[in-house]
């Protein structure tokens, strides 16, 4: 395949003495694919129902995330020369070419795939009677579930929502 890095051709980087960092190819890639492992945890992270509302209902949110991903993905496919030299990007490498940025795009959308299926399966009910049959718990300790437990048993207690007026008036 003709994005892969042939072993023949890779040199590795020599920095100078006096330099800190030098840029290649490595931390380039590095850099790129970790904006969008952070964009990936504010995905996944956020947490919809039934504590808060979904991430789509949060258009500030949604919003940021969609231009930093626009911008995230500038950076690793054709960032200008401003904005290489700036940020200090490889991408002119003769071992490597257009393919091999598409490919590292792959790399953080699997990564999103992935997150998100595994926060469901975490999140689910599926996993959580799981987790009660493991600690063998048969019953929740705390008190108030207990009692709620017991309210939805009762057939005459009054759901909620529902308006139920006293038959009888005490004086």
């Amino acid at each position: 395949m003709p994005f892969f890095v042939n072993i023949l051709r890779f040199t590795p980087v020599e920095p100078a003495p006096d330099v800190k960092f030098t840029p290649c190819l490595e931390t380039t890639v590095v850099f790129c694919v970790s904006t969008f492992q952070y964009m990936i945890v504010a995905i996944v992270c956020s947490k919809g129902r039934p504590f808060r509302k979904p991430i789509y209902t949060n258009i500030p949110m949604v919003v940021s995330i969609l231009v930093l991903t626009a911008i995230s993905v500038v950076l690793l496919l054709h960032p200008g020369e401003t904005l290489e030299d700036f940020l200090e990007l490889v991408h002119k490498n003769d071992s490597v070419g257009f393919h091999f940025f598409l490919t590292v795009l792959i790399f953080p959308a699997v990564n999103l795939l992935l997150a998100v299926l595994l926060e469901s399966f975490i999140n689910s009910l599926t996993f959580n009677k799981f987790g009660r049959v493991m600690t063998c718990k048969k019953q929740p300790k705390n008190r108030y579930k207990i009692l709620e437990r017991d309210i939805r048993g009762l057939k005459n207690w009054p759901r909620v929502g529902e308006v139920v007026y006293s038959s009888s008036i005490a004086i």
